[in-house]
């Protein structure tokens, strides 16, 4: 669970801070065991797929945390690098970018295959936002990944209206260092999330911001570097604009629905990033040995959005797939989220008219 940065938007240290203590890293033991149960965990999947649904896509191993590349946890991060080679795994780090630099080497040994480094708008919106991490330090730290052209980098920026405006000076940085010319730089932007059930502001602003980016776009047409993450009813919108057709129905939100295992330093397994502290949610163990809790296994992986009243009557259910599970647990914030899934859909609409890409067809 350690970090080296103190976000001043951190929800989580503090719902972490609340649990009994822990210990915050694991040990080189719980690696092998958490690697040995996800080899476990992929012939239960085989054995449960259908024939005809083709062959199964790589198993991605994610290390994430709080802050994964810590001082002194080389050989930890080596011991997970070891096992995603030897079982031809697709490796992912999330990381603040703060030590990239001491584990470059190992990033090249190992192949990593992507790795995510949030940078949170210019220099003085990054700094001011995330304390202990320096901007200057982390964009060299990107450069020096970029060059090596062997790893997919995702740049993310948790984005609110405080740090909106900075993208554009951000942008030019970019463009200045020529990343946006390597075919495995991402830029993406997504809207700052808080997951406790009794704080509504930043999903109530999430339309808001949506119309704030959209102004910014119209100011600064550089920015559209960045892809969006989390609109998904305007990004539906959007495909219909560009093809004439809207996306599959859609029947989760995320993968905690469907595929994912999170193995925490207290030897759980969860389905979810934003609850793996809450040994209540736990949805079974990795240590001594593999035990999954089948009842809460199944609540998490068979729900349906047509399972949830709340969502029946939605004519955005397609589009949304009946939501955060952590927010239907909670109940409190679900009718924020959907006033935010309907709204953003209609700033679509509006935007694709107003720029001529639909056509109103009258009978009268």
């Amino acid at each position: 669970w350690n970090c080296n940065v103190h976000c001043t938007y951190c929800w989580q240290q503090e719902k972490i801070q609340a649990q009994p203590p822990t210990d915050a890293v694991m040990t080189l033991r719980q690696i092998d065991l958490a690697c040995g149960a996800i080899t476990e965990i992929e012939h239960r999947f085989m054995a449960e797929k259908e024939p005809s649904s083709g062959p199964p896509g790589p198993t991605t191993v994610q290390l994430f945390g709080g802050e994964p590349l810590l001082l002194g946890q080389e050989a930890l991060v080596e011991r997970a690098l070891t096992h995603c080679l030897k079982n031809n795994w697709h490796s992912q780090i999330t990381t603040n970018g703060v030590n990239l630099g001491r584990y470059a080497q190992l990033i090249r040994e190992y192949n990593v295959n992507e790795i995510q480094i949030t940078v949170d708008g210019s220099r003085e919106a990054h700094d001011r936002r995330r304390r202990g991490s320096r901007y200057s330090e982390i964009m060299e730290n990107i450069d020096q990944l970029i060059q090596q052209d062997e790893t997919v980098v995702k740049l993310r920026v948790n984005l609110d209206l405080s740090n909106l405006e900075s993208l554009a000076e951000l942008t030019d940085d970019i463009m200045e260092r020529q990343w946006y010319t390597s075919r495995k730089f991402f830029p993406y932007i997504a809207p700052l999330r808080d997951s406790r059930p009794d704080n509504f502001s930043l999903i109530r602003q999430r339309s808001e911001l949506l119309s704030a980016w959209l102004d910014l776009m119209d100011k600064h047409p550089k920015v559209r570097i960045f892809n969006l993450l989390g609109w998904g009813s305007f990004q539906a919108v959007q495909q219909f604009t560009e093809t004439g057709h809207f996306p599959y129905p859609r029947p989760y939100i995320c993968d905690a629905s469907v595929n994912q295992f999170v193995f925490n330093p207290a030897g759980e397994i969860h389905l979810c990033l934003e609850e793996a502290h809450d040994s209540g949610m736990s949805a079974g163990r990795f240590e001594p040995h593999l035990a999954l809790n089948e009842d809460l296994y199944r609540t998490w992986r068979m729900r349906l959005p047509s399972d949830v009243p709340y969502c029946q009557s939605c004519n955005l259910m397609p589009v949304c797939g009946g939501g955060c599970q952590l927010w239907l647990k909670d109940g409190q914030i679900l009718p924020h989220f959907c006033k935010a899934m309907r709204e953003s859909f209609s700033i679509g609409f509006q935007q694709a008219y107003a720029k001529g890409e639909l056509v109103e067809n009258r009978t009268d």
